[in-house]
């Protein structure tokens, strides 16, 4: 990215993909980031962000009124500041560690996922099936307008090419202070811990191998060593 305008960051990937560890990186690196809520100046690190419609993230309670899901606080595409353009990382997380930990995602994020997948997704489904399935899509839909695809798991060494594609290269010299974070306090504690089950490649094709097919060829894509 060339010129003297310091675009909008937004990092997008799937839940669980680290959105929330990635936040405390740009922070450490003093490079102001929001993690799905808050005052947005410089950027935002949120898995909601991977659809664009604003449309969908509406819906209504029983007495009528109108809510944003999957979180009233959670800010989505619609609120961020565009004065300045917008450059999107997309950040991806190995399929089956991703597919694993999604199946403890609440029940007002799949009511969000069925809406932004059309119902591709839907409830009907088998969980594990479901999270396969929002892997699959979601990483679809958002590398189609992403500016730059990284895996979360090669962050340090991604850094300076991160730092060019916001267009803030003079960060790529913090690089010692964001390997300091603590990642024990980064982890969120999720309410569902008993809906966790590491998953394998042999899980995945007992499910849907087809789909599996896919997911692989997806990692490999995105540089995974599948």
């Amino acid at each position: 990215m060339v010129g003297t305008k310091k675009p909008f960051i937004l990092v997008t990937g799937t839940a669980c993909s680290g959105t929330r560890f990635i936040h405390f990186v740009f922070r450490a690196a003093k490079i102001p980031m929001k993690h799905e809520s808050g005052k947005l100046s410089t950027g935002l690190s949120s898995w909601h962000c991977g659809a664009v419609d604003g449309n969908i993230y509406y819906t209504r309670k029983y007495d009528g009124t109108l809510y944003r899901i999957p979180d009233e606080r959670a800010h989505t595409c619609e609120d961020i500041p565009k004065e300045n353009g917008i450059v999107i990382l997309h950040q991806t997380r190995h399929p089956l560690k991703t597919i694993s930990t999604c199946q403890r995602l609440m029940q007002i994020s799949w009511e969000y996922i069925y809406r932004v997948t059309k119902w591709k997704i839907n409830s009907k489904q088998p969980l594990l099936l479901r999270c396969m399935l929002y892997w699959h899509l979601w990483n679809q839909m958002i590398e189609k307008r992403a500016d730059y695809q990284y895996r979360i798991e090669n962050i340090y060494n991604e850094w300076d090419n991160i730092c060019n594609v916001i267009n803030r290269p003079e960060f790529s010299l913090r690089l010692d202070k964001i390997k300091r974070i603590d990642k024990s306090n980064t982890k969120i504690n999720h309410s569902r811990p008993n809906m966790y089950k590491p998953r394998t490649w042999r899980d995945l094709r007992k499910q849907d191998a087809q789909l599996t097919k896919k997911i692989i060829e997806q990692g490999r894509k995105y540089g995974y060593d599948i």
